[in-house]
């Protein structure tokens, strides 16, 4: 049974702008959009990271997506709140991307590249609710397939 990560999210209605375009902006949810190319391509590659030795179809990174989405929910966060990520070019990165999306949560992106002052900054912001960054590489990792993930 799919998990179903839309029944619970607190969006009242999604917003729509379109610009200047000819062509339609798609209607979709990034999760639902994403649950579809899935569907459609499962059998195909959707990740390389030759660094990390990843190589994953687009069903193989569903699976770990929606892993990570349910555990990001199962830790108790909830649709609406923000979770930070600092991290180069990794599978981790678009994991965390994907299933912040299905699970409702907000992303939002620390550069790794950051001075301890302007990491103390962005981290004593409210806009990060959460840091549980130990505890979370497990799920991270868990996700990952079991692959190595560090700090």
């Amino acid at each position: 049974m799919k998990p179903n990560f839309y029944a619970s999210n607190a969006v009242a209605a999604p917003s729509y702008v379109h610009g200047s375009s000819d062509r339609a902006l798609i209607g979709d949810t990034i999760g639902v959009h994403f649950d579809r190319i899935t569907e459609r391509h499962a059998e195909r590659p959707a990740l390389v990271v030759r660094q990390q030795a990843v190589r994953w179809t687009w069903g193989a990174l569903r699976r770990r997506v929606d892993n990570l989405a349910v555990s990001l929910r199962r830790l108790g966060l909830a649709p609406g709140e923000r979770i930070g990520i600092g991290s180069p070019n990794r599978a981790e990165w678009v994991l965390t991307q994907f299933a912040t999306a299905k699970a409702g949560l907000v992303l939002v992106n620390i550069n790794p590249a950051y001075r301890r002052d302007e990491l103390r900054y962005a981290l004593d912001q409210k806009f990060l609710l959460r840091r549980q960054m130990a505890a979370d590489l497990g799920l991270l990792r868990e996700a990952a397939g079991g692959q190595e993930v560090t700090a």
